[in-house]
């Protein structure tokens, strides 16, 4: 089956009712206290559970939540909100994520067999980008969602917006995939979204290859094209970004954050600061530090 009709059948609601059965919203976030791997990213995205469960740590308020999502039941995510991802169970989800000019469809599983094997990242089974942006009515929607005063699940209020947002991106499936000669930068922008969530794990070009399903040199291509770097020189910048945002939180260790954004040590990330920023990271906490342009 082809992967955009893979994704449309998950998402085609049943003859007998409703699509989503429960929907949570996560509200804004702080940054996670605990250890755990986090990511964050720019733009809104949504989940919903086909089989198994998701589980999903975030923190705000000075206290930290555990949600647990199950079959039927959709996590809406605002931009700019921290998560903690666990593996701790197999399940299938698709994941739905608004860029400013294209849309994301990924239907992702984790098996018995990973959990076993220890794996620390699902299987993307397949993906659709569409050429469609984040259009009006899918942005009045998320604002319904992210401003709704009651977040609980048996809102049904929740329920029918999320399941709206959800019918809605599916009729963008309908649209092909971008012309040959403009699918390369969909494929970066999709290569980029994961590293973005992704950094505090080791990352290769063959990880990243087999999450695309591409060749690894396809890899290096692709950086070298629309960020005019290495690979791991591109990698190295964003985890060096991403940085700078852990240092305004002094809960923080200059360790913490190293390993937060995926360096091997703190000696290692404070040489990478260094080179980058042409000071140490200590010198930039409490500060209104403002990064030269990358070389």
């Amino acid at each position: 089956m082809h992967a955009r009709d893979a994704i449309r059948a998950a998402l085609t609601p049943p003859a007998s009712g409703a699509l989503v059965e429960a929907a949570y919203v996560v509200r804004q976030t702080q940054p996670l206290e605990r250890a755990d791997p986090v990511s964050r990213m720019d733009v809104p995205r949504l989940i919903f559970v086909l089989r198994g469960q998701r589980a999903f740590t975030t923190h705000a308020g000075g206290r930290t939540y555990v949600q647990r999502v199950r079959p039927g039941e959709g996590f809406y995510i605002p931009p700019k909100v921290w998560l903690s991802r666990h593996y701790e169970r197999p399940y299938e989800s698709v994941g739905v994520v608004f860029q400013p000019d294209f849309t994301r469809f990924i239907l992702v599983r984790r098996t018995a067999a990973d959990l076993r094997k220890k794996a620390t990242e699902p299987s993307i089974a397949a993906q659709h980008h569409a050429a469609a942006a984040w259009d009006a009515q899918g942005r009045a929607l998320g604002l319904l969602l992210e401003r709704h005063p009651h977040p609980e699940p048996a809102a049904v209020y929740t329920r029918d917006l999320l399941e709206a947002l959800l019918l809605h991106a599916r009729e963008k499936l309908a649209q092909a995939e971008p012309a040959r000669r403009g699918k390369a930068l969909f494929t970066w922008r999709a290569a980029c979204q994961y590293i973005d969530e992704h950094l505090e794990t080791p990352l290769d070009r063959e990880t990243l290859a087999r999450a695309l399903d591409i060749h690894p040199n396809h890899v290096s291509r692709l950086a070298h094209r629309f960020a005019g770097c290495s690979f791991n020189a591109y990698v190295r910048g964003v985890r060096l970004e991403r940085a700078q945002e852990w240092l305004a939180d002094p809960r923080l260790t200059v360790a913490q954050i190293a390993a937060r954004c995926g360096f091997s040590g703190a000696n290692y990330f404070v040489r990478c600061f260094r080179q980058r920023f042409g000071r140490p990271p200590g010198a930039s906490r409490g500060s209104a530090f403002q990064a030269p342009p990358a070389r």
